[in-house]
């Protein structure tokens, strides 16, 4: 993953794993010599791997090992087949085909030894990560922990195992686990003889430790990650870290080390181009820490490189993303407004212009493909007259087939483009809703608290004055007292209403202090401890609109857990990511179902809400609690 930090996710197995290949002719000359044994199954799957990069001879020698190890009843074989065809799917990007193939080795490695099952379930971990799938991850990656455990200790396995676990860790932001398995994977690399991923763990023990506020330690480990990575001579990893502490000197605000850190990037990644993506980011990396040093012209001269080279890069959008999201933060401190909307606007449509091409990309494969194949069937008309008649209706079904294709591809892609437009229109009616309903709640709450609230202060001083002027008796006076009180309950009722239809701290000092004092009031007023963290909250820049929104969202939730769950403790939490603000709202309460619970008003208005703000939402829910974790980009 990549937001502010580089985190790496090893494979254990050799599916995923890079194999040490023979050279292809000789591996070729031997298969032609061999018989027909398990000899012959491996020289098969060892050919087919060289054509990794060429899917039809890569699953035509693949498939002809598979049945061989069929007919040999040759488990080995079988299971070197499934990791083979994951690997060739995490190549091709396609997950679920990664998925599929690491399940069936994982059913496969049943009948295998221990350590054949363990290296089967660390496949699966990354078909899992692939997918975007964390807690089957973590399943998988346990199943290969406990195999593991049953055998002889291997510093090798294990290190990567636990460097696997923390980034897992990671990408569940449970930051104390992952410095756990941090610890255990530097503990059995330091046993390894050579050391072998050493510092992978002090990276994840650096990220660790940087999201876990404990910046010291963080800056330790990156120091001696970037110590191993200069004495391997390993160019990508000294890169990984040197970004990484790149963005630990700027949450430290210790802009001109962040300067500094930037400046070696630059160095290193220009005198090895062959690293495009890092070579391109590094104009970017060094153009953001001149804005932080207020060095404004050089800020604005790297960005401009970084804009001009990210073109050269067709293949990462998030890197043009990124630059223009820095050219737009530059032309709106320079007050180029216009400008800065300009790349706000590239920055927030980029991937819909990727999609596009690829649709426009694929209509134009289709229509190659149709004309070389109508050009050979004019050439094979000319051999003769019964060939010109059967070619003639063959390449008009042809046509037919590829006309009607190509309807299909436009017309799908105008309903895509339907369909859109209708959910742009529903975000846009859905934002004048709940902007027109925080208008009416912010008229009512002056109305109640200007209007009626001071004319009900104005009630209870009369009160007083007549209790001062007028001689009662005892009893008369307690009741009148009485009375007063029930006006002073009713005054602070009020205000506290008034205060929920709009609160002032929120116009007033912004999101992060709304949230800290709505959760400080939910703690007080009822029997439930209520943590708020926040992370990196200065980056946070929204309107009003947003923040009310996402307040509202926030005070739903945490009503939510408040009235239903029977929890003791809450935690919410906001971080600002890069362009990405993450709330967490999480209880140990009683938990809920939540298919049953997903036509609920609150959560229906939750889910519109996210939606408007064009966000994503997940529950999980058990009987230890829920976990809401929203999304949205900012």
């Amino acid at each position: 993953m990549k937001q502010f930090f580089t985190i790496l996710f090893i494979s254990l197995g050799c599916s995923i794993s890079v194999y040490g290949q023979k050279d292809r002719n000789v591996l070729l000359q031997e298969l032609s010599k061999s018989k027909q044994d398990t000899t012959k199954v491996y020289l098969l799957l060892d050919v087919a791997e060289t054509y990794i990069d060429d899917p039809k001879n890569f699953k035509q020698y693949l498939q002809k090992s598979f049945s061989l190890s069929k007919k040999l009843n040759h488990p080995n074989g079988e299971g070197r087949y499934y990791q083979l065809m994951a690997k060739f799917y995490s190549y091709q990007n396609e997950p679920d085909s990664c998925v599929y193939f690491a399940k069936k080795g994982v059913e496969n490695a049943r009948k295998l030894k221990f350590d054949k099952q363990a290296q089967s379930y660390s496949n699966l971990a990354y078909a899992y990560t692939m997918k975007g799938y964390p807690d089957s991850t973590r399943f998988a990656l346990l199943k290969a922990l406990h195999i593991e455990e049953k055998l002889k200790p291997d510093p090798y396995r294990l290190a990567i195992l636990y460097v696997n676990l923390s980034a897992n860790s990671y990408a569940i932001h449970d930051y104390k686990k992952m410095i756990a398995y941090s610890q255990k994977s530097l503990y059995y690399a330091n046993k390894h003889p050579k050391k072998r991923f050493l510092a992978e763990a002090h990276i994840n023990l650096g990220l660790g430790f940087t999201n876990d506020k404990a910046l010291d330690s963080a800056d330790y480990h990156y120091s001696r990650a970037l110590e191993l990575a200069y004495k391997n001579q390993n160019i990508i990893q000294q890169l990984y870290v040197l970004e990484n502490i790149t963005d630990l000197w700027n949450i430290k605000r210790n802009y001109p080390k962040m300067l500094e850190t930037a400046t070696i990037f630059h160095k290193i990644s220009k005198a090895n181009p062959e690293f495009v993506s890092e070579w391109i980011k590094s104009d970017r990396l060094l153009g953001r820490a001149y804005l932080f040093n207020n060095q404004i012209d050089k800020a604005k001269s790297y960005a401009e490189i970084a804009l001009k080279n990210s073109t050269k890069e067709k293949d990462n959008p998030e890197n043009v993303m990124q630059v223009h999201y820095l050219m737009y933060e530059l032309e709106t401190r320079l007050g180029n407004y216009s400008k800065a909307e300009d790349h706000y606007t590239v920055y927030d449509s980029i991937d819909n212009v990727f999609r596009g091409e690829e649709t426009q990309q694929n209509i134009n494969i289709l229509n190659t493909k149709f004309k070389v194949e109508k050009k050979n069937a004019e050439l094979k008309l000319q051999k003769a007259a019964l060939q010109r008649k059967e070619m003639t209706i063959f390449f008009l079904s042809f046509g037919i087939v590829a006309l009607v294709v190509l309807g299909w591809f436009v017309y799908k892609n105008r309903e895509k483009k339907q369909k859109i437009a209708s959910q742009i229109q529903q975000i846009v009616a859905s934002k004048s809703i709940i902007k027109t309903q925080e208008d009416e709640r912010t008229r009512i709450a002056k109305d109640l608290h200007d209007g009626l609230g001071g004319l009900l202060s104005g009630v209870k001083q009369s009160l007083h004055s007549m209790k001062n002027s007028f001689i009662m008796e005892a009893n008369e006076a307690q009741s009148f007292e009485n009375t007063i009180d029930i006006l002073d309950q009713g005054i602070r009722d009020l205000r506290n209403i008034a205060h929920n239809m709009i609160p002032e701290n929120l116009i007033k000092f912004g999101l992060e202090t709304a949230t800290r004092d709505y959760c400080s009031y939910i703690g007080h007023s009822n029997a439930l401890k209520v943590a708020f963290s926040p992370i990196n909250m200065e980056g946070y820049h929204k309107d009003f609109t947003h923040s009310v929104t996402v307040y509202r969202i926030i005070q739903e939730l945490v009503h939510n857990a408040v009235k239903h769950a029977e929890a003791k403790n809450l935690i919410v939490q906001q971080a600002v990511q890069s362009t990405t603000l993450y709330i967490t709202i999480e209880d140990d309460g009683k938990g809920f179902d939540t298919n049953n619970a997903t036509s609920g008003i609150g959560i229906s208005n939750v889910r519109n809400r996210v939606s408007v703000l064009e966000g994503t939402m997940h529950i999980t829910s058990n009987h230890l609690g829920t976990t809401v974790n929203i999304e949205l980009p900012i």
